[in-house]
């Protein structure tokens, strides 16, 4: 379980990390950027672990939880579509990566609906 604990952390800063360098970036260079692009696909699955461990765990109800997937599904489209552009660039992995947090995304969603 302290190893769980641990990753939790983890998770969290990596969330925390990629919100702020978006932040960032959205600051410096606004618009369409592939660094923001590879870093909001990055930024989507730690959020989704981490809805996922609260909902699980009872410590978001089941309409925040609902209502922070909408938010999150709307960021991993986006990432989607971004991923899609910078792979005219060749980055098959990173869109591939982007479809299926997308898609585990959904699943989740549709769970909670329940």
């Amino acid at each position: 379980s302290s190893c769980w604990t641990w990753c939790l952390k983890d998770v969290r800063r990596k969330a925390k990390l990629c919100q702020d360098t978006l932040i960032i970036l959205e600051r410096i260079d606004p618009g369409f950027s592939e660094q923001a692009s590879i870093i909001l696909t990055e930024y989507t699955a730690p959020r989704l672990m981490l809805i996922q461990f609260d909902y699980r765990k009872g410590k978001m109800a089941p309409a925040e939880a609902k209502s922070q997937m909408e938010l999150l599904l709307k960021d991993m489209k986006k990432s989607v579509r971004d991923s899609e552009i910078v792979s005219e660039n060749t980055d098959l992995p990173g869109l591939n990566r982007a479809r299926n947090i997308l898609n585990d995304g959904q699943q989740f969603y549709e769970q909670i609906l329940v």
